[in-house]
């Protein structure tokens, strides 16, 4: 498999939320996909001005809010709400691509994300209820196997190639991965039917729904 290529750097990471927690952050989106929900909240002062920080902290004490996004009018805030959340963790969809656009795209959004992946049983039940809310059938995860003999591993972080050990968590379908001989890269998909895994050649340029992952804090 061929190197994959480092996502352009973002000049806007987190905006630190005024509240009782100095450590509590909260998620930019410059640029929010339109699969997000987005709420525009006035100031409850007519013609008063809200900074990005008075945002983020109306954010941190907002159930459901996972970030914030630049309002062009200045007395108003925008909150988003993801497809979901799971303890510190969002999930938002970004329309559909190839696994390597998936990759690529995700870290363009917000700080910290990345194509989706599954390290426990309790995050594989809460991605396939998402691709299930979202009537869809299956999606790209982040686990590639660069070339024959090498380990599966997740494609995390900024470059790709900055990836966490091997595997720990699996839940491949029975008969999976059925491509090891394949001589190019591997990637794997999860279905909503069963919460399962299947390989598929990451050559061939499949375009899937493109789910992320992201730090709520």
């Amino acid at each position: 498999m061929a190197a994959l290529p480092a996502a352009p750097l973002l000049l806007l990471l987190l905006v630190p939320a005024v509240t009782g927690d100095p450590a509590r952050s909260v998620a930019l989106f410059p640029s929010p996909p339109s699969t997000v929900t987005v709420q525009e909240v006035p100031s409850p002062i007519p013609g008063r001005a809200r900074s990005l920080v008075e945002c983020a902290a109306l954010c941190a004490r907002s159930a459901g809010c996972g970030g914030v996004v630049p309002a062009s009018d200045p007395t108003a805030c925008r909150l988003v709400t993801p497809a979901g959340t799971l303890g510190t963790t969002g999930y938002f969809w970004i329309g559909s691509g190839t696994w390597l656009e998936g990759v690529r795209r995700c870290p363009d959004v917000t700080a910290g994300a990345a194509l989706v992946a599954v390290h426990s049983a309790e995050e594989s039940s809460a991605v396939q209820g998402l691709l299930s809310a979202a009537g869809e059938s299956e999606a790209h995860l982040a686990l590639y196997r660069p070339a024959p003999g090498q380990d599966w591993v997740w494609a995390e972080g900024d470059p790709p190639e900055v990836h966490n050990a091997p595997a720990p968590y699996i839940l491949w379908h029975s008969g999976e991965p059925n491509e090891l001989s394949h001589p190019g890269g591997l990637s794997a998909v999860i279905k909503s039917a069963d919460g399962e895994w299947y390989d598929r050649k990451t050559s061939q340029g499949q375009v899937r729904p493109l789910l992320c992952m992201y730090p709520l804090q």
